[in-house]
């Protein structure tokens, strides 16, 4: 099967806890991409949309942690990305248990749409700041 999303060097921070969390979101949201193709059942199907919605979390207070101790100039910006980010997925577990079950395709493509422009700009931003030692 192919992927939804690919990680490919675009997305490689040279971090390797940030590069690790970020390879195991593209492992949910394939695995959720799998499922969705696969027609496998709503409650299985929930359960990845919830372990996305925590790791991403999980991630983003890691990273909002190692903000703060870098003093990172640039936190309310990349915070409020994070913010919209699970805003827009909790939007849609509302809709999924209101709506049609192809809101899953709608949720993939914003997913893999913000990861894109994410990562290797926001995220690489961050990265480059904390390496160079910089103090907001």
């Amino acid at each position: 099967m192919v992927d939804f999303i690919e990680w490919n060097n675009d997305f490689f921070l040279n971090n390797k806890e940030i590069d690790n969390h970020h390879q195991r979101l593209f492992e949910i949201i394939n695995q959720l991409y799998s499922a969705v193709l696969e027609s496998i059942h709503e409650s299985k199907l929930e359960q990845i949309i919830e372990e996305l919605f925590q790791y991403s979390f999980y991630h983003f207070e890691y990273e909002e942690d190692l903000f703060a101790r870098y003093n990172y100039k640039y936190t309310y910006e990349h915070v409020k990305q994070h913010e919209m980010f699970t805003d827009k997925v909790k939007d849609f577990n509302i809709k999924l248990v209101m709506e049609d079950k192809k809101l899953y395709l709608e949720i993939l493509n914003f997913i893999k749409d913000w990861i894109q422009k994410h990562i290797p700009f926001i995220d690489k931003k961050f990265v480059e700041f904390m390496k160079a030692g910089q103090i907001g």
